[in-house]
């Protein structure tokens, strides 16, 4: 039953030992970094695509908050220190273009230096409706999604939407109607 799942892990491996590493191109402009802000990007991206389902959960928000208002807070701190110390922008990125992220980060991020903040409440949100809107999922989901989640988008230098159309598939797919 799971020769065809062995048979792909083998190749996958020959194809790394073969190829000296993953990465097929140019080897420093893919090199793996800890950009946790990348899990951010991938809240706002899936709360936009998703909002039908997550506008069912906005207004619970600020009773939610105003009850934890200590961990909404600290919340605030530590990811708006991820955005102050993690926060990079790939040299694909700033010069390229042809995609749509070099327009958000040039018009949005560079325009000031504290617009990045400005998302801060807007992860907080994102991240409490897309939790409320995958309860009910299973609950293996509900513990590997993340931590498959920050293994596949963390290390990734470069905002690029294409990178959270598979993690946003998996999660979308997880949606129970109400």
């Amino acid at each position: 039953k799971c020769f065809g799942f062995i048979l792909v892990g083998v190749g996958f491996l020959v194809f790394v030992k073969l190829n000296n590493g993953i990465v097929v191109g140019d080897r420093s402009a893919h090199e793996a970094v800890i950009h946790l802000p990348q899990i951010l990007y991938f809240l706002i991206f899936c709360g936009g695509l998703m909002f039908p389902y997550v506008l069912q959960h906005i207004k619970n928000f600020p009773s939610f908050a105003a009850r934890n208002f200590l961990f909404i807070a600290i919340s605030g701190i530590l990811l708006a220190a991820i955005v102050h110390y993690n926060t990079m922008g790939h040299p694909y990125l700033l010069a390229d273009n042809r995609h749509f992220t070099f327009y958000i980060w040039r018009k949005f991020f560079l325009r000031h230096w504290s617009l990045k903040f400005v998302l801060v409440p807007a992860y907080i949100t994102a991240a409490f409706c897309i939790i409320n809107t995958l309860q009910k999922s299973q609950l293996m989901f509900r513990i590997l999604f993340p931590v498959c989640l920050i293994l596949s988008l963390a290390p990734q230098a470069l905002l690029e939407f294409r990178y959270f159309i598979i993690p946003f598939i998996l999660c979308r797919l997880q949606v129970k109607p109400a």
